[in-house]
């Protein structure tokens, strides 16, 4: 018969109901009694020996977030800490002929070539080149090396009808060194090649050949990105342990000399697909809600978004439900229907709405696109035009893209990011004194080692006679940097070429500099960039113009010759000298000394001045722009690290027309080439009523505003990512996993938040009191306006314009007044400021620009009236 025994603990009771039970059993009630019970006193002590630790110690585990996409599995929901970014510079010494943007700068042997705008891996164009004879062509450049350093060379290259390609370096008389492994596909690849001493002995300059094959005229191919970096030993042995995508990824193209610029990391949702106003068509459909879509049958269209995904994982497409006649999804290799790589190609029925889900595997472009078609793809594919098609509906609503092997319940894309507006410099060969972000009581700080400094006309220039000679003048700025470490400095000129640093500090040739010594700052500048002649002495002035993009001439010469000290000076902006379309007075040159900045010409080429980085003796704590906080959910997490990213830009003047309102186009641009529209916001708060538009872009896309949806009042912004690249990092931190961690970052973040909200209130009375108001020396014909222009630093570092000024000259790049040091941006600044035109009934939007020399210039105005500074604010950082 069974012993009873309690419920919980599991003691022996004594069976009362048994006649044998006569006894007491001391082994029995006793020792298994007490044995049971000190079972259960040790487990509940290691449990709550476990617990205790979980709320008394805080356990974290530490992640590296590395540069591009990524899966970081996460054991719980918790935010991101950030320990670190360091900073990272790379120097292309190609400077900017590489970008293959213009035909200037590369040779093109037994080829002819054409800017191609529909292919490009970077900015928008790329170098088509097409085969004159039977022999190999191509694009070359020629660079003067050091026989003792290590090299890298890249280039993207793509085969048109050309059916083999490779990157050769050689001698400059077409003698090879080495090459890459042959491309024979029709897709862009990177190829690259290596060059280490051993490789260069006796050699002063290579050639680096974007090489194809032909063996009749007519083959074609394109090139892009070409780009040349010094290594060092260490990093030429490591090339030999990594994948070409590898070699890509860490050496990007990039213009001349770049820094790891804004840096961002982004945890997509666990739906990565966004609402359907971020989807684009190629005609306009309709957005009932965010996750809705319906476009009624019309010819040729298709709906589409391109999504980042990880090569080789597996995802999940789904929709509640779906109403299209072909539904695709491929990577971005192809141009065309009959050439692209379909991950899913679906005939659809088109006359039901259902739910429908498909898998697939991320393919090696990394990127995917997903179709929704109003037309029977696979006819397209076999030759049909789309536009003779049956059209059909398209409705879909609540899509979701997951990393799983199953459809999951649909929710909306929720993203957190972390980004930062800074430039993080490092040394370019060893990455030794490199600048680095760090976090301190909710802030975000930059430990800066490194400073740039642009070299334009508000500096005080010199001539140097001691540093001249025949073919080159010698200029100096004293004094320029005396927080310098000598020999430190890095320089491009206005074409992107970097120069040459001479470490004893004697300029010896042309395009030469001391690399800084005691402070000062030593240039030889060629007299056939200058435009002094061998017997000519430039002024102050004259020196000041030329570095705001003006070279000297002679009125009735051709805009290559010198003045030597007769006839009537001429100054022509430095971007029309190497092509032979005529002049436009006024505008490309002037017989007037120029003393505001070249900017853009008749052509729509800007200048660029010369740039100067150096490392500062001192390292210097300064505050940094950011914007989100980075967490992860439970379970697998897509992250993507870069650079490049632009917060909240309101420089683009909404441009409004018949058919909507853009933002970002050609003519209103945003202060930088838009690489990918992230958010849109409206005062300041995030705005859905937008749709992506690439034609007229300013880069590759634009931001387009129903006119019912537009508010005129409003101020618009846009985060972006740049069209231009910059050098990425990794971002090093931790979460919390247990609950002590969850409990300490929760009250922190309550503090900093209070923290955050006081400042804000101080920052609130500092502007009501509106105390220690500067009023600028308005120029131009602009006189106050009822309300006296000024500006203001507040204790935070941020600058407020406040006022009204009118009557003056309203012509773009016209000087408004100039702001001193310490109230000055980094970088060029372009807001959006009021302005009545006479005639008007309303108020108008133009734009103003604030240049980093402190420089305040007009935009684009409609009128002069009046213009408004009030609610102008930015950051002084210099």
């Amino acid at each position: 018969m069974t012993n009873p025994v309690t419920p919980n603990l599991g003691l022996n009771k004594i069976d009362r109901t048994s006649p044998s039970t006569t006894y007491f059993d001391l082994e029995k009630y006793i020792d298994q009694n007490a044995d049971a019970v000190d079972r259960f006193a040790g487990g509940t002590s290691d449990a709550i020996g476990a617990l205790e630790k979980r709320l008394d110690t805080v356990e974290r585990k530490e992640v590296v977030l590395q540069p591009g996409l990524q899966i970081v599995n996460a054991e719980r929901s918790a935010p991101f800490k950030l320990s670190g970014i360091k900073g990272r510079t790379l120097v292309n010494l190609l400077g900017r002929a590489g970008s293959c943007d213009s035909l200037s700068g590369v040779t093109t042997p037994s080829a002819t070539a054409t800017i191609d705008t529909t292919v490009s891996t970077s900015g928008t164009t790329s170098i088509k080149v097409t085969s004159s004879t039977t022999l190999a062509f191509g694009v070359f450049v020629d660079i003067s090396i050091d026989p003792l350093k290590h090299y890298i060379a890249l280039a993207d290259m793509k085969n048109g009808s050309a059916t083999r390609c490779t990157l050769r370096l050689s001698k400059t008389e077409y003698t090879m060194i080495t090459e890459s492994s042959p491309g024979t596909d029709q897709k862009f690849r990177t190829r690259y090649a290596k060059l280490s001493p051993s490789d260069l002995v006796g050699l002063s300059a290579i050639r680096i050949y974007a090489r194809f094959d032909a063996n009749t005229p007519g083959i074609t191919g394109n090139v892009d990105s070409m780009r040349l970096y010094e290594i060092s030993a260490a990093e030429y042995a490591a090339l030999n342990t990594m994948t070409p995508e590898q070699i890509a990824d860490k050496y990007p193209y990039v213009n001349s000399v770049q820094p790891v610029r804004n840096p961002y990391a982004i945890r997509y949702g666990e739906n990565l697909l966004p609402p359907f106003y971020e989807w684009t068509s190629r005609l306009s459909f309709r957005t009932e809600e965010p996750y809705t879509v319906f476009s009624p049958s019309t010819t040729a269209q298709v709906v589409y978004i391109d999504i980042p995904v990880l090569s080789g994982i597996l995802y999940t497409l789904s929709f509640d439900s779906l109403k299209c006649k072909y539904i695709a999804i491929h990577d971005i290799s192809g141009t065309i229907a009959s050439s692209m790589n379909y991950l899913v190609k679906v005939d659809r029925n088109p006359v039901e709405k259902s739910p429908y889900s498909v898998q697939f595997t991320g393919p090696q472009t990394g990127v995917v696109r997903i179709h929704l078609y109003a037309y029977d793809l696979q006819a397209e594919i076999d030759g049909t035009d789309r536009n003779s098609l049956p059209a059909y509906d398209i409705f879909a609503t609540n899509p979701i893209l997951t990393l799983s092997a199953e459809a999951k319940t649909f929710k909306p894309r929720e993203d957190s990011m972390l980004a930062f507006q800074t430039d993080l410099y490092a040394d370019p060969l060893t990455g030794a004194n490199a600048d680095e972000v760090f976090e301190k009581d909710g802030q975000y700080f930059k430990l800066a080692k490194w400073k740039k400094v642009v070299l334009d006309g508000s500096l005080s220039w010199s001539y140097s006679a001691s540093s001249s000679t025949a073919n080159y003048k010698g200029i100096s700025c004293i004094g320029l940097a005396s927080d310098s470490v000598n020999r430190s400095a890095m320089i491009t000129k206005y074409n992107g070429v970097i120069l040459e640093t001479k470490n004893d500090g004697q300029l010896v040739g042309p395009d030469q500099n001391n690399g800084i010594g005691g402070g000062n700052l030593y240039l030889s500048l060629p007299n056939a960039d200058s435009g002094w002649g061998d017997n000519y002495t430039p002024t102050a002035d004259e020196i000041k113009a030329y570095f705001m993009g003006w070279k000297m001439s002679i009125t009735g010469g051709t805009r290559l010759d010198h003045y030597n000290g007769t006839g009537t000076k001429v100054w022509i902006r430095v971007t029309r000298l190497s092509d032979s379309i005529p002049l436009t007075n006024g505008i490309d040159y002037t017989t007037t000394l120029p003393t505001e900045f070249a900017g853009t010409d008749a052509q729509g080429k800007t200048y660029t001045p010369y740039q100067l980085v150096y490392q500062l003796t001192t390292p210097t704590i300064e505050p940094i722009v950011f914007e989100g906080m980075l967490a992860f959910h439970e379970g697998e997490n897509q992250i993507e690290v870069g650079a490049g990213i632009m917060l909240r830009d309101n420089s683009s003047k909404p441009y409004v027309g018949s058919t909507g309102v853009w933002i970002g186009s050609a003519n209103y641009p945003t202060l930088h080439k838009i690489g990918k529209i992230l958010k849109v916001y409206e005062n300041s708060r995030e705005f859905s009523s937008w749709k992506r538009n690439n034609n007229d872009s300013y880069g590759n896309e634009r931001v387009k505003i129903a006119r019912e949806d537009y508010n005129s009042s409003a101020v618009y912004s846009v985060t972006y990512l740049m069209l231009d690249k910059s050098p990425t990092v990794p971002f090093s931190g931790s979460y919390g996993i247990n609950e002590k961690a969850f409990f300490s970052e929760l009250t922190d973040a309550v503090q900093h938040n209070t923290s955050a909200v006081s400042v804000l209130m101080n920052k609130k009375v500092d502007k009501e009191l509106s105390r220690g108001w500067i009023m600028p020396t308005l120029m131009n014909g602009w006189v106050t306006y009822y309300q006296t222009p000024g500006y203001l630093k507040d204790r935070e570092g941020f600058v407020y314009f406040k006022g009204r000024m009118a009557t003056g000259i309203m012509a773009n790049g016209t000087e408004l007044f100039r702001l001193p040091k310490g109230f000055r941006p980094s970088e060029s600044r372009r807001v959006v400021v009021a302005v009545y035109a006479s005639g008007t009934s309303q108020t108008q939007l133009g734009t103003i620009n604030i240049d980093p020399s402190g420089i305040v210039t007009i935009d684009q105005v409609p009128g002069n009236l009046y213009l408004s500074l009030d609610n102008t604010i930015f950051l002084a950082e210099q």
